[in-house]
């Protein structure tokens, strides 16, 4: 598996309708896919005194031949950021984490390092491994170096670093193997990071970090057919 594949195993949006609230979690992605995705906006008000779910005002622009995208201001893309840091709520945190995963290449460099090694070892594992994600297909080699030094140290979060290993890869193989090293030699979730479709059994990880964060990321990673 690569990092295309990584992208792919993450899902869509069908997670977020899972044991939350259905109006808060639609009303947040909406306003975070018109930003962050479709760029269509540079603000968004959630319940505002409307009493609309969600208020946009849609930015004009004039079509060019050619193809084009509309810029989103770099403070804008922070504020992303300080959602998935301190979003209301466990929905609004992991919705801003995930747009910032799915529209990595469209950060700004400057984002992209705003996400700390802090933020990966306490945010929310379900936050934190969109995070992770993001690092390691934009960060810098001295940021995913203290990232996965950080993890590696980490008993509750080691479990990441097959995230950040399979995100590197497509970037840099050798840096990739070396992130994975710092798993255990043969572990099912090193041989993963190393690039295997092999189906894992969940119990075989649950020694690589506390149980929010194997949840995580097994959810990623390839699993047996029930």
């Amino acid at each position: 598996m690569n990092g295309a594949a990584l992208e792919e195993a993450s899902g869509a949006g069908g997670w977020a309708l899972k044991g939350f609230d259905y109006q808060v979690d639609v009303s947040t992605w909406l306003a975070l896919d018109l930003m962050v995705g479709a760029r269509l906006t540079p603000e968004m008000i959630l319940e505002h005194v409307n009493e609309e779910d969600v208020e946009a005002d849609i930015e004009d622009f004039e079509p060019t031949p050619v193809a084009d995208t509309i810029p989103m201001r770099g403070y804008r893309q922070a504020q992303i950021v300080n959602m998935s840091r301190r979003g209301r709520g466990l929905a609004v945190g992991r919705a801003a984490a995930y747009a910032l995963f799915d529209q990595h290449d469209r950060l700004s460099d400057q984002t992209v390092e705003s996400i700390s090694t802090k933020m990966v070892l306490r945010l929310p594992a379900s936050i934190a491994g969109y995070l992770t994600a993001t690092i390691g297909f934009r960060g810098t080699r001295e940021t995913i170096e203290a990232i996965s030094e950080a993890l590696a140290a980490s008993d509750d979060r080691r479990i990441f670093l097959s995230l950040l290993a399979l995100a590197v890869r497509d970037r840099n193989p050798a840096e990739a193997d070396l992130i994975a090293s710092r798993l255990p030699d043969g572990h099912p979730a090193r041989l993963w990071a190393e690039g295997s479709d092999a189906p894992i059994d969940r119990t075989t990880v649950i020694d690589l970090g506390d149980a929010s964060a194997v949840k995580e990321a097994y959810s990623w990673m390839p699993q047996p057919e029930k």
